[in-house]
């Protein structure tokens, strides 16, 4: 599916790395012409840039940086039993990387993307998609932002896997191929999916069913759009409530919120963060249910004791009470 337009993970936490860069895109106009395969550069002017390419790593994303360069993500989500994990992985590439074309009233690109997914030496899956892209203007093939994202689900057993992309221009040599090792998680009910980056979703209604999401891949945005994170609870009591946080590299908090999922086997909450509130930079998604550990226990039976700076020597790092007080106070207990 193209749209566009635009390690064991057990337990009821999740984090992510996000990036946040501020985004320029100049647009050049220039009278209308054939469109001639560009000249193969050493370094082309559509490369992914240095710093950009070691934060994605960093971030654990596939990166390519030849001449066709792209950013990739794989992201998980229950699968139908609970020995099944769907995989959804989403690439990030921009018009400027592909060589258009004069097809009647508009200018089409051409590519081809190749996955394989590896279990040791054998091939668990391999999938072949040719995939088309039609704008109307020159400069729109010159956008050099993430003009366009590949996704596509994969289904396989919680394990250690290989998966191998290949990406090509169907009309010039361009090319770019990358592999992964990563660990397919079991997700078990009760428990937690994600989060996932996302532009938009419309969630699910049952555990293996193809999700309806346009996903981030390289889990960044510019100021002037709201950052979107999608995060799914299985066999979680209703009205359990998701404790969200985004913090800086000095775990410094920038954000917080708090959802409620709703009823049901498979349930779904979206945290959305307004523009201009996250400062530049790198930044960790931290997610964890709420009370889940108490569920059915009535709060008159529950004490909490907090035992504040429990160890021998300076205290001079301890947490300050004003940042954590909030949270200590949605703890359910009144014995």
């Amino acid at each position: 599916m193209t749209a566009r337009g635009l390690p064991s993970r057990k337990g009821h936490a999740r984090r992510l790395t996000l990036g946040l860069f501020a985004v320029a895109l100049a647009l050049e106009c220039a009278p209308a012409r054939r469109m001639a395969p560009r000249p193969l550069m050493p370094d082309p002017p559509n490369m992914v840039p240095l710093r950009a390419r070691t934060v994605y790593r960093d971030m654990g994303l596939m990166v390519d940086t030849s001449r066709l360069p792209f950013v990739a993500s794989v992201r998980f989500f229950a699968g139908a039993t609970p020995d099944s994990t769907l995989l959804v992985f989403a690439m990030s590439l921009a018009n400027r990387a592909l060589n258009f074309r004069r097809d009647s009233d508009a200018l089409v690109a051409d590519y081809h993307v190749e996955l394989t997914l590896r279990k040791d030496s054998s091939v668990v899956r391999h999938v072949m998609q040719d995939e088309k892209v039609r704008v109307s203007t020159i400069p729109e093939t010159m956008r050099r932002d993430e003009s366009i994202i590949f996704q596509q689900v994969l289904s396989a057993h919680p394990g250690i896997y290989s998966l191998n992309v290949v990406v090509r221009d169907r009309t010039t040599p361009a090319y770019a191929q990358v592999q992964l090792l990563d660990t397919v998680p079991q997700l078990d009910a009760p428990g937690l999916g994600g989060p996932i980056p996302i532009y938009e979703s419309a969630g699910r209604a049952r555990r293996g069913a193809p999700p309806q999401l346009v996903a981030n891949p390289r889990g960044t945005t510019s100021y002037e759009e709201w950052v979107r994170f999608y995060v799914e609870g299985y066999g979680l009591a209703r009205g359990t409530r998701l404790a969200a946080r985004l913090v800086d590299l000095d775990t410094v908090e920038l954000w917080r919120d708090t959802l409620a999922l709703a009823e049901g086997p498979l349930a779904s909450v979206q945290f959305a963060i307004k523009p201009g509130v996250l400062p530049l930079g790198r930044a960790e998604f931290q997610v964890q249910a709420v009370n889940h550990a108490l569920e059915g226990i009535p709060e008159g039976r529950v004490r909490f004791h907090i035992c504040w700076g429990s160890w021998h020597g300076p205290h001079s790092t301890d947490v300050p009470l004003k940042d954590v007080a909030d949270l200590l106070m949605k703890v359910q207990a009144q014995a």
